[in-house]
């Protein structure tokens, strides 16, 4: 299906284009091991050996000087992405961003919540710009990184309630993965369940990742116990039949991003068949998305061919676009 896509779930921080890390590298005379080129720079980000989410999301470590404090460099990410998926066919795009990975520890504390709040600006103004150039629609959502050591879940509920100007419409919760260790996704936890109930409150559209590092308790939680409106990947759903069939019935919404479901190790490559095509058999509500295309090397046509060579047809990419659209 090469028509028209939106995409529900893509993290704008690792949406750079690896020309663009190049140039901003070298404008701020930033050296990284092994990089003098852009080919260099896109080996370096690209993930191409599954080892789990935390491995999968060490690039940042290496480029995060190149984008921290870079307000302009923002901008201009948001622009290019749509510019980017605008080629492909996308023609509404939730783009979220986690307003705290904008800055380095010592930056946040010296320019504290109105950093933030310049953040998002800076981002809006880049995809509203898309907007009047581009045949494509956005909105943004801003990620809570519960249990983060330095990142304020509160502070991004007050990003959400503050700033629909700014094209704002919801809040996404994902737990920190620590390198050496695993935490449960969707925790329900006293934290949590104030950040969702405020966000309920203030209509705040809301969606959890969930069932990408953690079993199917952890989608369970995210669906049922904190009430998201969506759940980011939930692929293991499918090991408990009765959740399955309960989310089945209820039509809780699963954002699926096929390349980075084996770049995570979320779902094994060898697996017999995969959790996207049992949704799509089964009539599941789904949608289908990127992720990280700086780090899977793929925007979201590059899923959608992904998907087909898992058995999806024609038929079930129309659909998953009909649902996200809903």
């Amino acid at each position: 299906m090469d028509g028209k896509k939106i995409e529900l779930h893509m993290h704008l921080d690792s949406a750079w284009r690896y020309s663009t890390l190049w140039e901003l590298a070298q404008k701020r005379n930033i050296k990284l091991p092994g990089v003098e080129s852009v080919e260099d720079m896109r080996k370096l980000c690209v993930t191409d050996k599954p080892q789990g989410l935390s491995h999968f999301l060490k690039p940042h470590k290496l480029i995060a000087p190149i984008y921290h404090a870079n307000m302009d460099g923002y901008e201009r990410l948001a622009y290019e992405y749509c510019e980017d998926v605008a080629k492909a066919g996308v023609i509404y795009a939730e783009v979220r961003l986690v307003p705290h990975r904008c800055f380095s520890p010592d930056q946040q504390k010296q320019l504290g919540y109105d950093g933030l709040v310049e953040a998002v600006k800076r981002v809006s103004h880049g995809l509203t710009r898309a907007e009047k150039d581009l045949n494509i629609k956005t909105k943004i959502i801003l990620t809570a990184m519960q249990g983060h050591p330095h990142w304020s879940i509160q502070e991004t509920l007050r990003l959400c309630q503050n700033h629909w100007d700014l094209g704002v419409v919801g809040l996404d919760l994902c737990t920190w993965q620590p390198e050496d260790s695993r935490v449960d996704e969707a925790p329900v936890v006293e934290e949590v369940q104030h950040l969702m109930d405020e966000a309920r409150k203030s209509s705040i559209y809301r969606t959890i990742h969930a069932g990408e590092v953690s079993g199917p308790a952890a989608i369970d939680r995210a669906a049922y116990k904190l009430q998201s409106d969506r759940v980011g990947h939930g692929y293991h759903v499918v090991q408990d039949e009765k959740l399955y069939a309960r989310c089945r019935r209820d039509r809780i919404h699963f954002e699926c991003c096929p390349y980075s479901s084996f770049l995570t190790a979320a779902v094994p490559p060898n697996c017999a068949k995969h959790p996207i095509l049992r949704f799509a058999e089964d009539g599941v509500n789904f949608s289908l998305s990127s992720d990280d295309p700086t780090l899977t090397g793929n925007y979201v046509d590059g899923d959608y061919k992904l998907a087909r060579s898992f058995g999806l047809t024609d038929q079930h990419l129309a659909q998953a676009v009909s649902v996200a659209s809903s």
